[in-house]
């Protein structure tokens, strides 16, 4: 037997223009942090698949017969009757989502009754089962046996992509495992079909099991998707696509697929991270938006327009920095973003997302000379401050200090890393 272990990482992200207004097909703007999840695989020989979470104290371990029996031998169902020749590796969309989730949910149910699991427990072990049905139900790659263990320097239920960072991890890990597998069935330069009799071909090719291409990280991204919609409902997509390709993306949601623009990739921009201490929620403030728009339909929609401008504007200054010089014209370009983020905190104010915490914090930040706005979903949580490249940290501490003195926690952090990344990859027969 090989023995396969690897490390994957996927950074968290920032909403920096577009909250809400992703949500209604318009533009929203988002970065990668320089704080990531980390996942550690390691097969084994034990018949079990065993998940190690300590950010969550999630440790739990489940026989690969049962899982096999109770999870992989019904066929998978798909959306409006679709035969399963339609489907293979990369349509992860195809799957009829809510009988899956029944599913996994009838299992975890059944296998947890002697220790039920709390809701952040649940929903990662709902994720983790939803990939695995879906992404082995297609192809000829067995699942074996293996540990999972996974850290995060992100903070929980925050709004900087904890959950998206998660499925990111869980959905490149599973597919890196069925690469490997596939790899050691197959010469160098060669290339076969890894979909079982009667599902869509998917071929594979053995090819840099090191790193991850664009056409496989589209697949990951696509997967992470479904995994956010164990934890969110209804996502944008712009969560996995930003926690999966890094850097600092323009997003907007099509009806059949995301428009997704990668900004070239700029360490010029940092922000400091105010999280308010009031727990966010995000459905809650979904529907904020959603029952003003229906009562002002016609204004609601200006706002939104208006905020889909702004994120356009703030995409292509950012698009502009790297080549701008040190000086009057990278002074000017920050201030426009400063510009546009006091801008949007408005029209988010407007929209009824804001909260008193997040005005304060906005307040503190402006009495500084500085930008701020709320990230995410608004209600509470975080709001982020504009950091121009010129700053002193002097400044910056005298800011965090008046922060702190009343009660709000900050932390410096770097826009625009690399996406999903692949680490310590060993194959040993």
């Amino acid at each position: 037997m090989t023995t396969i272990s690897f490390t994957v990482s996927a950074p968290g992200k920032v909403i920096l223009h577009g909250e809400h207004a992703v949500v209604y097909g318009k533009t929203a703007l988002a970065a990668s942090l320089n704080l990531k999840t980390t996942l550690t695989f390691l097969s084994s020989a034990s018949n079990s698949i065993e998940l190690h979470l300590p950010c969550i104290n999630l440790h739990h371990s489940y026989d690969i017969t049962e899982l096999t029996n109770g999870l992989l031998s019904a066929p998978l169902t798909l959306i409006n009757g679709l035969d399963k020749n339609v489907f293979n590796l990369e349509k992860p969309h195809m799957i009829d989502f809510p009988k899956l989730l029944e599913r996994v949910k009838a299992f975890i149910h059944k296998y947890s009754e002697k220790a039920a699991l709390a809701p952040n427990q649940e929903s990662a072990a709902l994720s983790f089962f939803c990939l695995v049905i879906g992404m082995f139900s297609s192809v000829t790659v067995p699942l074996g046996s293996f540990s999972i263990d996974i850290v995060t320097d992100l903070t929980i239920e925050s709004g900087m992509g904890s959950s998206a960072s998660f499925g990111v991890c869980l959905s490149a890990a599973l597919f890196q495992y069925i690469r490997c597998k596939a790899a050691t069935h197959i010469m160098t330069g060669d290339s076969f079909n890894i979909s079982k009799n009667g599902f869509k071909d998917f071929k594979f090719w053995n090819t840099n099991l090191h790193s991850f291409d664009d056409q496989e990280k589209e697949i990951i991204s696509h997967w992470s998707l479904l995994s956010d919609r164990v934890m969110h409902g209804s996502p944008s997509g712009i969560d996995n696509s930003i926690c999966t390709f890094g850097s600092i993306i323009k997003f907007r949601k099509g009806k059949e697929k995301a428009n997704i623009q990668v900004i070239a990739d700029t360490r010029l921009v940092k922000v400091l991270f105010v999280h308010t201490g009031v727990t966010r929620d995000t459905g809650k403030m979904v529907r904020v938006v959603a029952t003003l728009r229906e009562r002002y339909p016609l204004l609601v929609d200006h706002i939104l327009s208006a905020m889909d401008e702004l994120t356009i504007s703030a995409a292509d200054i950012l698009q502009q920095l790297p080549a701008v010089s040190p000086g009057e014209d990278m002074d000017k370009k920050i201030s426009a973003l400063g510009e546009l983020i006091d801008m949007n905190q408005s029209l988010l104010q407007t929209l009824g997302v804001s909260h008193p915490t997040l005005e304060r914090i906005c307040s503190i930040v402006k009495s500084h000379g500085l930008h701020s706005k709320l990230t995410g979903a608004g209600g509470g949580g975080y709001a982020f401050v504009l950091l121009p490249p010129t700053i002193q940290q002097s400044a910056v501490d005298a800011l965090k200090k008046d922060l702190q003195c009343e009660r709000f926690t900050c932390q410096e952090v770097a826009l625009g890393g690399p996406g999903v990344m692949l680490h310590n990859l060993s194959l040993l027969a």
